[in-house]
């Protein structure tokens, strides 16, 4: 009977199991943000369900906030209502941990205001339309990849970045740090502590690449990224590229001496992607103490100019808990592959030369040009965008969603950059000018 009595005591204490929540409550990606910019999202059951695959096998979807949870995603466009707002809170200042989607409008937003967060009134507009394409969604928006890196937060590499569709955000006060700023300067996630906890919040959080998403849930868990550290590099040689002669691109991956045994490590090239260098590689792997080598060589049959294609690497850990998945991948490289030289009979090399100088000339006049033009009008679209940006701070001070300080400071920024580029535009445009008018008096 003694012997029994301590399994009986096990039998009566209620068990807990550690999990992270994925608050999904009447959820629906409704919100639009334009024609050309978008984002298709699958069922919650799908998100989960490729989330686990990752090797996060404690997920689980709910629709009520449940304190026992290890850490919470609130996904957007979610039906939250007051009692679990409250709730949400009350689990964060008590040391949970929470990562936020605010793509939608909605009590989130309401609940961000009274932490020094404002959603602005406009989306996030850049440039160049990329894609990404996860098993439960597929983006086209505006490529994010500034990201502030630090350490025990999910943005701890350089290759953590999203291509992002939605709301850019003005923050007040101490309570949130930036973790990603656009090329144009605007907030679109941040993180900060709020009580005991912390909170992860983006506008658009299933815009994250896979690193960057797995590295969140990572975080949730216990406040830290249980991957194991690594490092990356990529170059491409010879720095003379010519045709019929081989040249290689090659990929190091370095990780912790501990963890060599436990990680595998594979890359995808994928060389036949539109808009990328049509040369089908031969890839060879090594392995140099710590680091894994992955070389690709090539051989052109003519000359060419273009960007090899962004190599996706794919890690898999054996953890104490299981397998764990990371995917990332790794910029694009422009290459130029040149003619060989052929033979000249002695007495046509003079007037060779004379022709090539006036051909390059000719070319590099040409080539300038068009950079100085492309150039020109890049910092002519870069004072609208500021000059925007002065229009929707001013709206912004005026309603009193931003501070005195805060208005005074960030209009002279905008005034400053504006004037700067004002400046360098009219100079262009006079030096353009000059050029014309001498040419036709020619």
């Amino acid at each position: 009977m003694r012997r029994l009595l301590p399994i009986l005591l096990l039998m009566l204490i209620p068990l807990t199991h550690a999990y992270i929540l994925v608050y999904s409550n009447g959820f629906d990606y409704r919100q639009n943000y334009g024609r050309d910019v978008y984002i298709n999202v699958q069922s919650v059951d799908q998100i989960v369900r490729t989330w686990q695959d990752w090797g996060f096998s404690d997920v689980q979807a709910g629709s009520r906030i449940d304190p026992n949870a290890d850490g919470i995603v609130v996904l957007g466009c979610t039906k939250i209502d007051d009692e679990d707002l409250q709730a949400l809170e009350e689990y964060i200042k008590n040391g949970g941990r929470v990562a936020i989607d605010l793509f939608c409008p909605g009590k989130m937003d309401d609940f961000m205001y009274q932490y020094g967060v404002i959603r602005s009134e406009k989306p996030y507009q850049g440039t160049i339309l990329q894609k990404l394409s996860l098993p439960y969604a597929e983006v086209r928006g505006f490529p994010v990849d500034r990201p502030i890196i630090m350490r025990d937060t999910p943005v701890n590499s350089k290759y953590v970045k999203m291509i992002y569709v939605g709301p850019s955000f003005t923050k007040v006060g101490d309570t949130f740090s930036d973790v990603f700023i656009t090329p144009t300067g605007q907030s679109v996630a941040f993180i900060g502590a709020i009580g005991n906890g912390k909170v992860y919040a983006s506008g658009c959080l299933l815009c994250s690449n896979q690193l960057l998403m797995a590295n969140i849930l990572d975080w949730l868990k216990d406040g830290k990224i249980d991957f194991p550290s690594f490092e990356v590099d990529r170059r491409v040689y010879p720095s003379v590229k010519k045709v019929g002669e081989p040249f290689y691109d090659e990929i190091r991956i370095s990780v912790p001496p501990e963890e060599k045994q436990s990680l595998d490590i594979a890359v995808a090239y994928p060389y036949n992607e539109e808009g990328f260098c049509k040369l089908v590689p031969v890839q060879e792997r090594d392995v140099q103490g710590n680091t894994i080598v992955f070389r690709f060589e090539y051989k052109a049959d003519e000359a060419m100019s273009c960007n090899l294609a962004p190599v996706i690497v794919s890690m898999t850990w054996i953890s104490p808990e299981g397998k764990i998945i990371r995917e990332f991948s790794i910029p694009s490289e422009y290459i130029q592959v040149i003619a060989p030289k052929f033979s000249i009979p002695p007495n046509l090399l003079p007037y060779i030369a004379l022709a090539g100088i006036a051909i390059l000339g000719i070319v590099g006049w040409v080539l300038w040009k068009k950079r100085e033009e492309r150039k020109l009008k890049e910092m002519k679209l870069h004072v609208r965008a500021l000059e925007q940006g002065l229009k929707d701070l001013q709206k912004k001070f005026m309603t009193r969603q931003i501070t005195e300080d805060v208005y005074k400071r960030l209009t002279e920024r905008y005034l400053a950059e504006i004037e700067e580029l004002k400046a360098k535009i009219q100079i262009m445009e006079e030096q353009k000018n000059r050029k014309k008018s001498s040419g036709g008096a020619s």
